[in-house]
This record gives structure tokens, sequence and C-alpha cells, in this order.
């Protein structure tokens, strides 16, 4: 831009008009002329025509994308869950596979216990409950004398309340733990 074409554009600053139809006071530079004259269309117009096209598309298109994934996200939860009650049934002893448990609320340890329960867990995480009711540690019986003593330790020590929550923080490579 030559040092002309900007002064005229820094003079247009200055100049104050009315408009004739609603009386608002704008600067010359900012006011948005219009005339009643059709004209032929400009590279312009044609341009700006596309980019509203391509925009409806666009925005269209993730409309659409989002709409699938939902949908995805839906039959997915649905088949891990038929999934992880066939492996449960599979895995389990008869008595475990009539446990009314949500699934997705048991989690496998495999020692000293078999799985840990948390009921409730898959519906606070999908927000339709606040709290998990309860926390199950599970084990099938066994005839393992020391499995037996752990076991018995393990349950002593619930009934006892010798249990403490704490968060494990990893921080540059150092564990501190905070307790509740």
């Amino acid at each position: 831009m030559s040092n002309s074409s900007f002064d005229i554009f820094h003079q247009a600053r200055r100049v104050l008009c009315k408009c004739p139809e609603c009386g608002e006071i704008s600067r010359l530079n900012e006011i948005d002329i219009k005339s009643g004259v059709i004209t032929d269309p400009t590279w312009l117009d044609e341009y700006d025509d596309n980019m509203d096209d391509f925009d409806t598309s666009n925005q269209k298109f993730a409309d659409e994308k989002a709409e699938l994934k939902a949908k995805a996200t839906a039959k997915g939860r649905i088949k891990a869950e038929k999934d992880m009650q066939n492996f449960i049934k599979k895995s389990l002893i008869p008595a475990y596979q009539q446990m009314s448990y949500d699934p997705r609320d048991i989690r496998v340890i495999g020692h000293p216990v078999d799985f840990v329960v948390f009921n409730g867990g898959n519906k606070v995480r999908m927000k339709k409950i606040d709290s998990v009711k309860e926390v199950l540690l599970l084990s099938k019986k066994t005839d393992d004398p020391h499995l037996q003593k752990l076991h018995s330790s393990i349950h002593d020590v619930i009934e006892n309340n010798e249990y403490a929550w704490q968060t494990a923080k990893v921080v540059d490579g150092k564990i501190t733990l905070e307790s509740k």
C-alpha cells in the first residue's frame, strides 16, 4: 500500500458520517455503503459463496462424524459388556457366574484375591449415581493353607478397620503418598 493510500485511509477515520436511515454516527472508513443497483458478481463474490458452501458442508460432515462416533461408542460399550460377561462366565466357578454385579465394575486382581468389585462404579462413571455402593473382595475357597492364612489376615484387617486410603503421586520418578 502506498503512502498516499494509507493517508487517505487515515483521513477517512477522521471524517464522521450520519446514517440517513437510523441516524447512527460512524467513521467514514467503517461504513458499508450499499446501493439498490444489482451488479454482476465478481470473483470475490463467487469465492465467498464457495466458502459459505464449504463451511456448510464442513459443519454437516462434523455433525455426521460426531453422530457416527456416538453410535459406535454405544455399540462398543454394549459389545464390551457382553464380552466381559462371557469372560466371567467362562473363567469363573459357577457360583461367581450367578453374580448380579455389572461386569464393568469387576476388576481382576488374581492374587491374593481373585477380584475386586466396585459395586456401582460404572454408574458413577456414567454420572447416573453419585457414589459406589460397596467395595467387595472376591476369592474362591482354596485348600492351600498359606493362601487361607493370607485371606484370613485380610479379613481381620478389614474387620478391625486397619486400612487407609492413600493416593500415590509420581513426580520426577519420586513417589509420595498422601492420606485422606
